[in-house]
């Protein structure tokens, strides 16, 4: 960071709150933030269970698969929400790909293909019975999630091309 900090073309991007921004940020964190430094967005998902009076509810807010190193949903809802409290990413329901096949990965996955087994076992959603969701619809409010201009200054000055 202090090095990159004094090339010519990298002072303006390094600003002194990344290091307490690494010092917030769990190795997943990292693995994730490290994916926009050659995308600059990914799809990611609410998993909405839809009641029959239409009637939405979240179970599984900021589903985001698109690192194959980790998969547990529940761990990168955490991180993605952290990297956002941070600046560094945008999470976006109000833009969508215009390719819905961006979202198969979301349908195609164990949690969405399993959902209702999922639920069930355990037992309790927003506290109320599963058995009062059994017959609701499970359905994906899609979303874009990327790296902010702040998140884009992170990676050039704190990671290398390289990696």
């Amino acid at each position: 960071l202090i090095a990159m900090a004094s090339h010519e073309d990298m002072k303006y991007k390094a600003h002194h709150s990344f290091i307490e921004i690494i010092k917030q940020m769990s190795p997943i964190d990292c693995s994730n933030m490290k994916l926009f430094f050659h995308t600059p967005n990914y799809p990611i998902s609410d998993f909405l269970i839809i009641d029959e009076e239409g009637g939405q509810n979240i179970v599984w807010p900021n589903v985001f698969l698109s690192n194959p190193d980790i998969q547990d949903i529940s761990v990168q809802s955490s991180s993605l929400q952290n990297l956002h409290r941070l600046g560094l990413v945008k999470i976006d329901t109000q833009y969508t790909y215009a390719d819905d096949k961006q979202y198969d990965i979301f349908r195609e996955s164990v949690y969405y293909q399993n959902f209702h087994e999922i639920l069930k076992s355990s037992g309790e959603i927003f506290g109320m019975d599963y058995h009062d969701c059994e017959n609701d619809k499970v359905d994906l409010r899609k979303g874009v999630v990327s790296a902010t201009s702040f998140g884009n200054d992170f990676l050039d000055v704190c990671l290398s091309k390289d990696e």
